[in-house]
């Protein structure tokens, strides 16, 4: 199972670089021009002209890297003293409700997706590996955590006793994010906590192509040096959480699209009236059925039976079939117009308000994707139609820093 180690985390010297709150960001891909230009304003030292540095062309990664070694120099980013986990506890409102997430930090061994230790759930896209894999090249340092989850739980209770080493705040989906950390440093904590985890597999939730990243620059840095076990181009960053733990939330991404020619109810209830029922409806009835938002008005798209899912003409597990992205991309449209352009939109307000301004023609509303439905498929190596989940909230980049 996987190998989950310690490491000397670097962190921000706030006497130095000012009020850490202000020097983190969200995760790169979902932080949009605007968001960076706040990131950049906010701070000489925000992570963001690390990790998701301005400029189109070669040379951003050369001056992320020279960065890095400036705020090292400056006394912006210290290291700790000794080899630590670091618990993170990420704190937010949801439906009226205060939800709390707990996570460690943590390097994990990078390790070919065939030995099934950890295991990916979505798709990957070269252009954003090789944009990874140069800020890595650049920097030698892992800025933003990969978020994986695991099977059991593991009482973090009694490491929150005491006050955390760092506090801080960050806004993600138009909410503040509240963050406490604590260095975990007891030689025989660590060993329990890793003890623990050599009996898990790792799911990647979030950061697929970081992960990927730090494969190929682990073989790259292997056909350079040979074979080292132990250096550091073996492991990558990670936080880690229990799929149980009650914080962790796994958001749907509806999709907006727009057809080729206009797409009428009739249309839709003709198209579908072999597998689909097409029932009137309100924006709740997404938490069961995909729903088919155009004019205003919403329609719950009911499977006629268990068996629909089934139909689908590829060679996957029934629980790859039964996911609510599958059957919307794999039978829902392939029945419909030929698809012009497509959106992935988290926000339900937002992706309603793309249908109702005109930019797309309709909005297929679906239902999230649970943990469970993760392990099931990731287990077999299968990985779900592209934008099938979005955890929230997202871990921050620049808390803890792997720099090697």
């Amino acid at each position: 199972m996987p190998d989950v180690i310690p490491f000397r985390g670097m962190t921000y010297n706030t006497v130095k670089a000012g009020n850490l709150s202000m020097q983190l960001t969200l995760p790169y891909d979902v932080i949009s021009d605007e968001m960076r230009e706040d990131y950049y304003k906010s701070s000489p030292y925000n992570i963001v002209r690390v990790d998701f540095r301005k400029g189109e062309d070669e040379r951003r990664y050369c001056a992320a890297g020279k960065e890095v070694s400036e705020w090292i120099a400056k006394g912006a980013l210290a290291r700790d003293d000794m080899q630590s986990f670091y618990l993170l506890e990420q704190s937010f409102r949801m439906n009226g409700r205060e939800l709390k997430r707990t996570g460690f930090y943590c390097l994990v061994k990078a390790e070919e997706f065939a030995k099934k230790e950890v295991l990916p759930h979505e798709e990957t896209f070269p252009k954003h590996k090789q944009d990874r894999l140069n800020l890595l090249r650049a920097c030698r340092a892992h800025t933003s955590p990969i978020f994986g989850v695991y099977d059991g739980k593991y009482d973090w209770s009694g490491y929150k006793k005491g006050k955390p080493d760092l506090s801080f705040a960050l806004r993600d989906g138009g909410q503040a994010v509240k963050g406490r950390l604590w260095k975990i440093t007891d030689r025989a904590a660590v060993s329990r906590i890793a003890a623990f985890m050599k009996r898990r597999r790792i799911f990647i939730a979030d950061g697929h192509h970081r992960y990927e990243t730090a494969l190929a620059y682990k073989k790259e840095n292997e056909k350079k040096h040979g074979r080292s076990p132990k250096a550091p181009w073996n492991f990558t960053l990670f936080v880690l959480v229990s799929m149980q733990d009650r914080g962790l939330i796994v958001y749907p991404t509806h999709r907006a699209v727009k057809f080729s020619r206009p797409l009428s109810v009739k249309t839709l209830k003709e198209r579908l009236k072999g597998k689909f029922t097409v029932i009137p409806c309100n924006s709740e009835a997404s938490a069961k059925n995909i729903v088919f938002y155009s004019g205003r008005k919403f329609f719950a798209l009911v499977p006629k039976s268990a068996s629909v899912a089934l139909s689908i003409p590829l060679k996957r597990s029934s629980a790859w079939k039964r996911l609510s992205t599958s059957v919307l991309h794999h039978i829902i449209l392939k029945a419909l117009p030929p698809v012009k352009t497509i959106s992935y939109i988290r926000e339900q307000k937002q992706a309603l308000l793309a249908a109702d301004t005109g930019v797309f023609d309709s909005v297929f509303l679906v239902p999230a994707i649970s943990p469970s439905d993760i392990r099931k498929t990731a287990v077999k190596l299968e990985r779900m139609p592209h934008k099938s989940t979005y955890f929230f909230p997202k871990l921050p980049a620049g808390v803890v820093i792997n720099k090697f």
